[in-house]
C-alpha cells in the first residue's frame, strides 16, 4: 500500500461571507458562516481530498493546542477518515484563524499561530515522514520543513504545494524544498516566485503544475506540457480549493505519474467536490 504524509500548519478556521466590505466604526453584516471552527490549514485540505478519492494511508504531520480546541481537531481529522497520530499537541492555544470574504472577491484574514515556536518534529513524525512514499510539504514551520526533507526516502516522492510566506519560507528552506521536489505546485501569482528559487536549484527532471483559476490548470516536464479546463463553481468561498486541488493531483500522479493532464483533472474535480459540497451547505 502506498504511503502519504502531508505537513504544514494546522488551523481551526472561522469562515465568513459578508454582505459588503470591511470598514472601520461601520457594522458589515454576516451572510453565511460557510465553515466555523472546521478543519483549517493546507494539510486538511490536501488530506481531506485524497480520503474523498479513496485513499486510506494518509497521515498528516502538523501541531495543535493540549486544549479543548486542539481535541476538537483531532475529533475532526478522525470524522473525515484523517489518522491524526501525526498531528501533536504541545503546550499552547490551537491556532485559529479568521477568513472573511467581501463581496468584491477580496478576503480579510486573521491568524493566530496559537503555539509557541515549534521547535522541530518528534521522533514519532520523524518515523511517519521516512515511512512515507510521497510526502507533501505545505507552508509549516521552518526547523520541521528542513527536518522533514531530511527524513523523506530517496525514493521518495515530494511535493511542494507552494505557499509565498516569507516568515515559514526562509531562503535557505525555499532552496531545498526547489532542489529536492519532484512535483512543485502553484498558483499563477507565485509563478514567479517559483521561477526564482528555480533559477538557482540543480538542474532535474520535475513536474510544474501552475493553478489558473477558472481558466484552469497547466502543467511542464522536461519534454512535454499538458492544459486543462474546469467547471467554474458560482457562489462557494474558495477557501482550501487549491490545497483540495493538490490532494486529487496527487491522487492521480500515484496512480499514474506519466500522465499529468489526467491527475491536474483529478485535482479539479477534488477541488471542485469540496467546493459544491460548502456551497450545498449553505444554500
Amino acid at each position: 500500500m502506498t504511503r502519504f504524509a502531508i505537513a504544514g500548519y494546522a488551523s481551526l478556521d472561522y469562515i465568513v461571507d459578508l454582505d459588503g466590505a470591511l470598514s472601520a466604526d461601520r457594522t458589515t453584516l454576516i451572510r453565511a458562516r460557510p465553515d466555523w471552527g472546521g478543519l483549517g490549514g493546507s494539510p486538511s485540505y490536501v488530506g481531506r481530498a485524497m480520503a474523498a478519492e479513496g485513499v486510506s494511508d494518509v497521515a498528516l504531520i502538523s501541531w495543535v493546542g493540549a486544549d479543548p480546541e486542539g481535541d476538537h481537531y483531532r475529533a475532526l481529522l478522525a470524522r473525515a477518515g484523517l489518522g491524526a497520530e501525526g498531528v501533536e499537541q504541545r503546550p499552547g492555544p490551537t491556532p485559529i484563524a479568521i477568513l472573511a470574504y467581501q463581496t468584491d472577491g477580496g478576503c480579510v484574514c486573521m491568524y493566530d499561530p496559537g503555539l509557541g515556536k515549534v521547535a522541530d518534529l518528534s521522533e514519532a513524525q520523524r518515523a511517519i515522514v521516512a515511512a512515507a512514499d510521497w510526502v507533501c510539504l505545505t507552508v509549516g514551520p521552518p526547523a520541521a520543513t528542513r527536518s522533514i526533507l531530511a527524513a523523506a526516502r530517496p525514493d521518495a516522492r515530494v511535493v511542494w504545494a507552494v505557499k509565498n510566506d516569507p516568515g515559514s519560507m526562509p531562503a535557505d528552506v525555499v532552496a531545498a524544498l526547489a532542489a529536492r521536489a519532484d512535483v512543485i505546485s502553484c498558483s499563477r501569482g507565485e509563478a514567479a516566485y517559483v521561477g526564482d528559487a528555480l533559477s538557482v536549484a540543480p538542474a532535474r527532471a520535475r513536474l510544474l503544475i501552475q493553478t489558473l483559476g477558472a481558466e484552469g490548470a497547466r502543467a511542464s516536464w522536461p519534454g512535454g506540457e499538458a492544459a486543462i479546463s474546469v467547471e467554474r463553481v458560482e457562489g462557494a468561498n474558495p477557501t482550501g480549493a487549491g490545497d483540495s486541488f493538490v490532494g486529487g493531483l496527487i491522487v492521480g500522479l500515484a496512480g499514474n505519474f506519466d500522465d499529468p493532464a489526467a491527475a491536474m483533472r483529478r485535482g479539479a474535480s477534488a477541488a471542485r467536490r469540496m467546493l459544491q459540497g460548502r456551497r450545498d451547505k449553505n444554500d
